[in-house]
């Protein structure tokens, strides 16, 4: 990629439709939350970057496949940072996910800055992620409106197909700031209205999520966007993006009146779609005509006065509207402080992250580390496998390297900032603007919510670093000049042939990851069907497949227990495979609970107590891993009672007995956490009717024998 030139021809349509189908389509499998979608999309991001890499050698075009610049150091920083977190894993299946996902992302952003090279290609980026958050309005509207769409609608709340509310919002906000951006662009008024009219349909969905920590950056967002427009141009911004939030709030609550009656409803949404692109030809003809005024003429003066009439009755509606609708969900709008129970939570979840930085601060606990930990830290008992903050997630999981190439990434972007305010296109400015503003939200959201542990909106994020990338370039003579290296040529090797050698081992992993996955499906059915052997069969050959995940271990050693029926070899199969589930994942109370079954069918009842007592340190309000521990007490101390060693028999039944009385200490602190009376009104932990059972069983034991506990 020397010059922007040779960046041009390397681009054929057919390549470039692929990779803009390729952002299109992330968002419609559930947002790439979940492991098994976010392989199939590495395998598809794997096969097309190898193939656009052998159409560029057969266009004999052997430039580097990404320029060296800041950006670029920051983003493959942070995806070597989760490299070296593998090595000091504490799940390594885990880890190995989040450098598949990073791999993934790192493709995207090198084909993002790569296909643009133009205006026009640029728009057409732009318009994908516009386009894809329009279908996923109208998908989430649908729900709302009371057509059978699962998952699209959660209490209440449009979630699309993230099935996530919050989520959905944040990724909506930034197709309303690039509408709003490509309405800016736009070449008449026509084309205008029509980008104001589905922006519309964006913001009242973006409405219908009643997500607080959307709207709670989305306003200065919005003020940012205005600020970073180039002179000439804020007026725009400030108008059309003011006066379709204010429209569409309005309509917003109105179809939360209506919308069980589909017919009514869909007339709101489409009469609120012809308002806006109404309003929007409007302001472009005033703002057109105010162009060509001079300036303290009466008739300029006439122009602003009635602009800023109308604006006021439009609000003055918006306000209105909202007012007469539904109270409870403006309330939730337009609440939300330090006492709100989401709030707190997080509180604990961010002060329980700090904990484990300062435990593992160097390399941290490996991708996924959190979910495998927190359980060990949590001050209170909880349940979240995310962090709900960005910045703390990747320190936790991969320590100084991970939060050092964030701050890498942004200056990258200051500086890509910077050089593109110095230009004097205006329209790249603008397009800047609202590309700038997109990560804005992203990132901002991120430090509240999950925004960015769906692989859908990382991709987006990855999207926008890769177009702010692409106009930077487009100013650039020779991109190999950005940043130098001494001695090493910038790098160029690595440059050329490192994104297409990554993409191939993304490929071959992530496809034997798959395929792991997808016989494990077949042990689950094997299992419902009480096939031993079948199970067994299937899961030796995920394991094969995928060597790393503790479970598959887990569930051989647990058909090896069934299956063993006295056979000392097979228990002791069944025994190794469950300390390779344990040694893999030294933090799953699971695991240890089966690892400490098979022990006690050994007769090596001291280790399989021990793991049990493990079990409850690494999660201390776990109700199961204190009945079983009770449960391991009183069989162990049944077990010497009866073989004469009575007094390591009452040791054990003191134990059991101490059980409900730590049980209960840990209750008490709870209670007196004022805090905590605000989130649950029960304590986690109580004494079940199976620890009633075996103490009962213990006094029963001890009065028939005349002992004393």
């Amino acid at each position: 990629m020397g010059t922007s030139k040779a960046r041009g021809k390397s681009f054929p349509t057919m390549i470039e439709t692929a990779i803009l189908l390729m952002l299109f389509y992330p968002p419609f499998v559930k947002g790439l939350f979940f492991e098994v979608h976010m392989l199939i999309t590495a395998i598809s991001y794997g096969l097309a970057f190898i193939g656009y890499f052998v159409l560029l050698r057969k266009q004999n075009d052997h430039s580097p496949l990404f320029p060296a610049g800041i950006i670029e150091y920051g983003l493959v920083g942070l995806w070597a940072a989760y490299i070296l977190s593998l090595f000091v894993a504490i799940r390594p299946s885990e880890a190995l996910e989040s450098i598949i996902r990073f791999t993934t992302y790192t493709i995207i952003f090198i084909l993002v800055s790569r296909t643009i090279n133009s205006e026009n290609s640029l728009k057409r980026v732009l318009a994908v992620v516009f386009s894809t958050g329009l279908v996923l309005s109208l998908i989430g509207l649908a729900a709302y409106t009371g057509w059978k769409l699962e998952g699209a609608l959660i209490n209440n709340r449009i979630s699309s197909t993230f099935q996530y509310p919050n989520t959905l919002a944040t990724y909506l906000s930034v197709a309303f700031v690039i509408g709003v951006t490509l309405t800016q662009r736009a070449q008449n008024y026509y084309c205008q209205a029509l980008w104001s009219g589905a922006n519309m349909i964006i913001l009242m969905a973006i409405f219908g999520t009643l997500s607080r920590g959307a709207f709670l950056v989305l306003i200065p967002a919005l003020i940012l966007y205005v600020v970073l427009q180039p002179k000439g141009e804020r007026g725009f911004a400030f108008i059309s993006s003011t006066v379709l939030f204010t429209l569409s709030a309005g309509l917003a609550f109105l179809l939360k009146d209506y919308r069980t009656n589909i017919a009514v409803a869909w007339v709101i949404i489409l009469g609120g779609v012809i308002v806006g692109a109404a309003l929007q030809y409007l302001i472009g003809l005033v703002l057109s005509a105010l162009r060509g005024i001079e300036n303290n003429s009466k008739t300029k003066k006439f122009y602003i006065t009635g602009l800023t009439v109308f604006m006021m009755a439009v609000a003055a509606t918006g306000i209105y509207s909202v007012s007469r609708t539904d109270v409870g969900a403006f309330k939730r709008l337009t609440s939300i402080g330090l006492t709100e129970s989401s709030v707190i939570e997080r509180g604990y979840y961010y002060s329980d992250a700090i904990k484990i930085i300062k435990d593992y601060p160097v390399f941290g606990t490996g991708g996924g580390g959190w979910a495998s930990i927190y359980k060990q830290y949590r001050s209170i008992p909880y349940q979240t496998i995310e962090v709900h903050n960005f910045y703390l997630q990747t320190m936790v999981e991969t320590g100084i390297p991970g939060i050092l190439a964030i701050m890498v990434i942004i200056a990258g972007l200051v500086r890509a900032v910077i050089k593109l305010y110095q230009i004097s296109d205006s329209a790249k400015k603008s397009a800047a603007a609202g590309i700038v503003t997109g990560i804005f939200i992203l990132l901002a959201n991120s430090a509240l919510d999950v925004t960015l542990s769906f692989g859908a909106s990382v991709i987006l994020l990855y999207t926008l670093f890769g177009s702010v990338r692409a106009l930077e370039l487009m100013q650039s003579d020779n991109c190999d000049k950005d940043v130098t290296i001494g001695g090493v040529k910038n790098l160029l090797p690595v440059r050329k042939y490192g994104p297409v050698i990554a993409a191939v081992l993304l490929l071959i992993i992530s496809t034997s990851v798959y395929i792991g996955l997808r016989y494990s499906a077949e042990a689950v059915d094997a299992m419902k069907k009480d096939s031993i052997p079948e199970q067994q069969r299937v899961l030796k050959i995920a394991r094969a497949f995928d060597p790393l995940r503790p479970q598959y271990y887990t569930w051989l050693a647990r058909s090896e227990r069934l299956a063993a029926k006295g056979d000392s070899e097979r228990v002791e199969q069944a025994l190794r495979y469950a300390e390779t589930a344990v040694y893999l994942d030294k933090t799953n109370v699971e695991y240890r609970l089966v690892k400490a079954n098979i022990l006690f069918m050994t007769k090596d009842v001291d280790k399989a107590i021990k793991e049990v007592e493990n079990a409850v340190a690494l999660d201390p309000w776990s109700q199961e891993s204190y009945d079983v521990l009770t449960y391991m007490y009183t069989t162990v101390g049944k077990y010497y009672v009866k073989n004469g060693d009575v007094k390591t028999g009452q040791m054990y039944f003191r134990k059991a007995l101490q059980v409900p009385k730590d049980m209960k200490k840990k209750g008490d602190e709870l209670e007196k956490m004022e805090q905590w009376k605000a989130l649950r009104s029960e304590v986690p932990l109580t004494l079940s009717e199976s620890m009633k059972k075996n103490i009962q069983e213990i006094f029963h034991i001890m009065k028939d024998m005349g002992i004393a506990i």
